[in-house]
C-alpha cells in the first residue's frame, strides 16, 4: 500500500464517519430557514425536530457500536431499517431532508 493509497482509505474514512452528521445538519438548517413555507404546521415542525434528534442519537449510537459489530449482520440490519424509517419521514416533512437520505447510501457500501 503507498501513502497515497493510505491517505485515500483516511478521507474515505472521514468521510464515512462525518458525512451523515453533516447532511443532516445541512438538511436540518435549510428546513428550519423555510419552515413557514414547507413545513406551516407547528405539529410538523415539532415531529421534525423530533425525528432529528431521533436521527442525531442514532448515528451517535452507529458511530459506537458498528466498532463492536463489523460486517453484515443484525445490530447493521436493524440501524440501516432505522435510519432509512426515519429519513423517509423526515422527508415527508421536508424534502430538504433527502440530503441525508442520500448519506444512507454510503452506509451500506462499508
Amino acid at each position: 500500500m503507498t501513502t497515497t493509497d493510505s491517505d485515500l482509505d483516511r478521507h474515505e474514512a472521514a468521510f464515512h464517519r462525518w458525512a451523515p452528521y453533516f447532511l443532516l445538519g445541512l438538511s436540518f438548517l435549510l428546513a428550519l430557514a423555510t419552515a413557514g413555507e414547507i413545513m406551516p404546521s407547528g405539529r410538523d415542525q415539532i415531529a421534525a425536530y423530533a425525528l432529528v434528534g431521533a436521527a442525531l442519537v442514532l448515528q451517535l449510537w452507529w458511530s459506537w457500536s458498528h466498532r463492536l459489530h463489523r460486517g453484515p449482520n443484525a445490530v447493521s440490519v436493524t440501524y440501516y431499517v432505522l435510519r432509512w424509517a426515519i429519513a423517509a419521514a423526515l422527508t415527508t416533512l421536508s424534502g430538504f431532508f433527502a440530503f441525508y437520505v442520500a448519506a444512507g447510501y454510503y452506509d451500506t457500501t462499508k
